[in-house]
């Protein structure tokens, strides 16, 4: 259970986001604010600017002296991002450099950067950061695969949300990648089967 101090830090928090709501939004769920789930743009310039991503953030009992847990709610093809569990990699976070100083704002801050600069140096996904380290273009190519958005305005989806249901059945996010760009996907439910069977037949050439 979280203490007073860290409901009112959170809280705190939060009107301060909501004073710069180009940042991102946060909002806790259900009326808990130890449980938050925050959006974000994707960062201009990058192949995740045309994005909105989302984050789950569990607010500890020793907050702010201890870090929030946070993770990706949606696959996002990156170096420093788990495809299975969306846990995230990001500097701020980890054993000693967090800081109670340290707030929403800039959690939210701190990822959007890191989607923009990856540090394949210290990778969740091996594949992915060999990817960027050999191959950038093919790299800035899959992640924007991932990433999409309608430009109407009226429907919109993230090709991650599909993404992640095949990598979950066990096949590398860069084969994922290349079959969604192979069929020119567009969120169409008709696509998954065509999406399956060439990875079914990718799988079965790379085990070959």
């Amino acid at each position: 259970m979280a203490s007073a101090l860290a409901i009112r830090r959170v809280a705190k928090d939060l009107q301060e986001l909501r004073r710069n709501p180009d940042i991102g939004s946060c909002e806790p769920v259900d009326g808990d604010l130890t449980k938050l789930v925050a959006h974000f743009p994707g960062p201009k310039n990058s192949p995740y600017e045309e994005g909105t991503f989302t984050l789950d953030i569990r607010i500890p009992a020793g907050y702010p002296l201890d870090p929030p847990q946070i993770k990706f709610m949606h696959f996002v093809y990156h170096p420093n991002v788990a495809s299975q569990s969306g846990e995230i990699c990001v500097d701020i976070l980890k054993p000693g450099n967090w800081s109670p100083t340290q707030s929403l704002r800039s959690i939210i801050l701190s990822v959007s950067s890191l989607l923009a600069d990856p540090n394949p140096d210290s990778p969740l996904e091996w594949p992915i950061a060999e990817q960027f380290k050999s191959d950038l273009p093919g790299y800035l190519q899959s992640a924007k695969e991932y990433t999409r958005i309608d430009v109407d305005g009226d429907k919109s989806y993230n090709a991650g949300i599909i993404c992640s249901k095949f990598v979950a059945m066990g096949f590398a996010p860069d084969l994922v990648a290349a079959a969604l760009k192979d069929v020119h996907y567009t969120g169409e439910v008709e696509q998954h089967d065509e999406i399956f069977q060439r990875l079914i037949a990718a799988a079965g050439t790379f085990d070959s």
